[in-house]
Order: structure tokens, then C-alpha cells, then sequence
């Protein structure tokens, strides 16, 4: 049985499922790599020897040393947390550094089937400098210290992710469906309701750690209240940031274990958790998990907790473009719990979902076109806000040459305490540019799965005129072109705000749908 049906009842089984997989025929190659997607080797391992589950010995000894190489990790990272805990020189309230994603559940239970595997450990620190300070000093490899000018990730290397704050998303539960209806809304569709967001900082944590056990004796790790709602936020951004499924994981099936595990525990406590749930707004992600509970376990876990699952909403927003805060692009596409486990669906690009605007290059190569313009002189099809104040016209500029896809943008003139962010994403292929006009400097990421070959290179940040132009060249090959591109055909997606710095209010965005082609 080698099908995503059967892949997809093992992993559900391995997270708590009730349906016991047929494990004789399965590919035993996909089935591990998916394991490790979804952190449940642990998870799996103990319902084959509590419920003697047949299973073939190659499998079992895999998983086995998979998870054997888990728990080393996981026991590695709690004395790197350690070390950079006793660093600190801390003398207020709590232990000065707290971890809030990683191996809490392993530190309060000393399960080894609760050891799951993380690339690295989430922490909240009293001074996220002296912290950001401390993590650098370790010598680990891959840090990079952002300050202020990231939303949430303060500094990181590729251990440890040091955060200022942890974010909990929001959205209005009176809102209705159709006011974000995308694919309902031909042409220009106008978002009027933006996401919030509640911050979690470490004053918010002290007072509700539990003590360690095992290896993380004497590290005082977020009790099971708070695990619970970090989780469900988590969870949360990965369904609304990931717009189309992933072929694995968009929702890992482990952090919904979690959550049944921290709510079962003795030293749970309802009014506590109930007490957080309404402080952060928590209705959103709670409401969220619950779902995918009840569409991919057949129970709610959270019922006894929160009230009858009658009461869940019934739709749930996803965001176009995350801006670091609380506006972002709210709305509603379809989805099923099962793509969230495992897809293998074709799913359309974003573009072709959102109903393109068809760009047609002329005999020159090239193509002009304009948002929130004043004239008629501008695209068809785009999903815009102006939550922040009038954002002004933008325009944009494709040029096909042989090298690749030349892009320029034009903004209004931007004031000193404003940047401008750029986004282009096309399948798997996604980049963003930031770029502040009052020291000229800006920040081009890719975010693509596949970075090998020539990447795009940025042509130009420049005031210009009454506004600001920002360039960039992406060759064709970073974009899943074959060149020459005398066949283009290629949906993308074009992004552009304006924002406060650093992360503050946003005054409007656009997100446009295109497929490009030649005339």
C-alpha cells in the first residue's frame, strides 16, 4: 500500500488516530521521510508496542534509529538552552529565559515518545539583546542578528531562535465570509477588515512555568495552559501563511498530539487556560484546532475546556501577504484537513487560483501596468487595502530579455519613516524586497525550495522623480522558466506595501494575480 491514502492513515494513527494503519505493504521510504515531516517517530514507535501493531521489521528498526537520533538531538538542544540560560546575568522576576517551542512536553514528562524532532529551539528572553548576545557566544553556526528590523524573530542561528514576542493571531468572529470572498469578487476586491494580533512576551510567561524533569531539571519550561496556546497559534500561521498545501506537513500532526497531551495533563488547569484564551484573543486559533480535530480525529479535545464544538466558526481566513503585524491580506480560499496532512494534488498556482489578470508582453518585450490609479489606466484584477490611509497609485514595468525577467516597480514618494516591500512568487519560487529611503538600504530574501542555479540580482533602490523606483532582474531559471522564454506562459504573483519602520502600521497594499505571456 503505497498510496497518500495509506501514508496519510499511518501518520494520522501515529498522531492519536483511531483507524490502524495496514503497515505490510506501505512504502516504507515514503512513510519515514513523512514520519520526520510530521516529528511522530516517537508517537509511532509507541503505539506498535502498546498495541502490538504488525509492522515489518526494516520499518521498525528505521524509525527506531530515526528517533534514537531525535532524542539525542532533543537532549543536545536542552544543554545548549542551559548554557545559554546560566550566561545570562538576570535579576528579575523568573528564570530570564524561557523555551517556548521545542521540547517543553519532553521536559515535563520525560516521555522519550514525547522527544520530537526540531531544526531548533523558540525562547523568550527578559533582554532579548543580552540574550541575542548569549546565543552568539555559543560559536553555533548561522547567526544572524535582526533588532528591531524583524516582526518577531529578534536573532537566530541555527539553534536557537531568539524572540521579542510570540504572536497570536486574531480575526473578528462576527465577520462574515463574504466580506473576504476573493474568488467570489471579480476585478478589484477591496479588504476592509484587517487580522490582529496579540503579543506574548516573557513578563507574560513568568508567572506560568512548570519545573523540568530528566535532563531538563532544574529549566523551568511554559506549563501546559500556555503550550496549549502557543501551539494552536503556531498552527495557525502555518494554514494561513501557506496558501496552497504543502505536499507534506502544512499542519504538523504532532503539534496536535501535543495539544490532547498537555490538556489531558493533571496539573491543567481550565480557568487558567480559559483566562489566557480570552487575554490574547485566542478565539481564531482555538476555534482553528478544534476543527482540524474534529475533521481528522473525529473528537474535540477542547469541548470540556471551551464549550460545545457547535459553537466553532465556520470558515477560517488565510493571508495573501504577511506584513509582521496585524493588517496583512485576510481572506477566504478553499481547504480541506486531509491537503494538510499530505497532499499530492496539482494544486493551481495562486495566480490561476485568485484569477489572473492576463499580461501580454508587446513586440518590445515589455508591459506596463498601474494599481489604484486615478485614470482607467490600470490592471483589472487585484486585491487591495488601505487600512492605513490612502496608499497612492503603484505601478510596475515586465521586460523579457534573454537573461530573464526584468521587473521594476514605482512607488509614491515614501517619507523617512516608511519602506517599501516587494513581493514576486511563482510556484515554488517566492522573493521579497525591502527597501527604506532613509539610509537607502534594502533586503532581498528567497524564500524558494529550489535555490540552485542563477538567482535574481537587485538592479536598483532609488528616489526618482515625485516617487521611489525598485528594480530587479529575475533570470528565467528563478522563476522555472526554460530559456529563451519565446513560449512564456508564466502565472505570478505580484505584491506591494507600504509600511511604518520598523514593522509598524501598514497604509496599504496591493495583491495582483498575473499571467504573463507574449503577444
Amino acid at each position: 500500500m503505497s498510496s497518500l491514502s495509506g501514508i496519510r492513515r499511518a501518520l494520522l494513527w501515529a498522531a492519536g488516530g483511531a483507524e490502524t494503519p495496514d503497515l505490510a505493504g506501505i512504502d516504507q521510504d515514503v512513510l519515514v521521510r513523512a514520519l520526520r515531516q510530521h516529528r511522530l517517530e516517537g508517537r509511532f514507535l509507541r503505539r506498535l508496542d502498546d498495541e502490538a501493531v504488525d509492522a515489518p521489521e526494516t520499518l521498525r528498526r528505521r524509525v527506531a534509529a530515526g528517533h534514537d537520533e531525535v532524542v539525542a538531538r532533543v537532549r543536545d538542544q536542552i544543554a545548549l538552552f542551559r548554557t545559554v540560560r546560566d550566561s545570562l546575568h538576570h535579576e528579575g522576576r523568573g528564570p530570564g529565559l524561557v523555551p517556548v517551542k521545542g521540547f517543553g512536553l519532553y521536559a515535563l514528562t520525560g516521555d522519550p515518545a514525547h522527544a520530537a524532532f526540531s531544526w531548533d529551539i523558540d525562547v523568550l528572553g527578559a533582554d532579548p539583546t543580552e540574550v541575542a548576545r548569549a546565543v552568539e557566544a555559543t560559536g553555533g553556526s548561522g547567526f544572524h542578528f535582526h533588532g528591531e528590523e524583524h516582526p518577531y524573530v529578534f536573532a537566530h542561528m541555527d539553534d536557537v531562535e531568539v524572540h521579542a514576542r510570540y504572536i497570536v493571531t486574531g480575526m473578528p468572529s462576527q465577520l462574515a465570509e463574504s466580506a473576504v470572498d476573493v474568488l467570489g469578487t471579480p476585478g478589484r476586491c477591496e479588504l476592509r477588515t484587517p487580522f490582529s494580533i496579540s503579543s506574548v512576551t516573557y513578563d507574560d510567561l513568568v508567572d506560568l512555568l512548570a519545573p523540568g524533569t530528566g535532563e531538563a531539571q532544574e529549566i523551568d519550561v511554559l506549563g501546559p495552559e500556555m503550550s496549549v496556546l502557543i501551539r494552536c497559534a503556531h498552527v495557525y500561521v502555518g494554514f494561513a501563511m501557506n496558501t496552497q498545501p504543502l505536499p507534506w506537513a502544512t499542519v504538523r500532526l504532532v503539534e496536535l498530539a501535543q495539544m490532547r497531551d498537555y490538556l489531558a495533563l493533571g496539573s491543567f488547569d481550565t480557568d487558567v487556560f480559559r483566562t489566557l484564551h480570552e487575554r490574547f484573543d485566542a478565539g481564531l486559533v482555538t476555534d482553528f484546532a478544534r476543527r482540524l480535530h474534529l475533521d481528522l480525529f473525529g473528537e474535540d479535545p477542547f469541548e470540556p475546556v471551551l464549550g460545545a464544538s457547535s459553537a466553532i466558526r465556520d470558515w477560517f481566513p488565510r493571508n495573501l501577504w504577511w506584513d509582521g503585524i496585524d493588517a496583512g491580506f485576510p481572506v477566504s480560499l478553499p481547504w480541506a484537513a486531509a491537503d494538510l496532512v499530505a497532499s499530492d494534488a496539482d494544486h493551481q498556482d495562486l495566480a490561476d487560483l485568485l484569477g489572473p489578470d492576463p499580461v501580454v508582453l508587446g513586440s518590445d518585450g515589455t508591459a506596463a501596468l498601474s494599481f489604484l490609479a486615478t485614470d482607467d489606466d490600470h490592471a483589472g484584477r487585484y486585491v487591495f487595502h488601505r487600512f492605513g490611509g490612502d496608499l497612492g497609485s503603484i505601478r510596475a514595468e515586465l521586460s523579457a530579455t534573454p537573461e530573464g525577467l526584468h521587473a521594476t516597480a514605482h512607488f509614491p514618494a515614501l517619507e523617512d519613516q516608511q519602506m517599501a516591500a516587494l513581493g514576486w512568487a511563482t510556484g515554488t519560487y517566492r522573493y521579497e524586497l525591502f527597501y527604506r529611503p532613509l539610509d537607502g538600504t534594502h533586503e532581498f530574501s528567497d524564500y524558494s525550495s529550489d535555490k540552485t542555479g542563477p538567482r535574481p540580482r537587485v538592479e536598483l533602490c532609488t528616489a526618482r522623480g515625485d516617487g521611489h523606483e525598485l528594480a530587479v532582474v529575475f533570470p528565467w531559471e528563478s522563476l522555472g522558466v526554460d530559456a529563451p522564454a519565446d513560449a512564456l506562459d508564466l502565472p505570478l504573483t505580484f505584491r506591494a506595501r507600504v509600511q511604518e519602520r520598523p514593522w509598524g502600521a501598514v497604509v496599504g497594499g496591493v495583491v495582483a494575480p498575473l499571467r504573463v505571456s507574449r503577444a
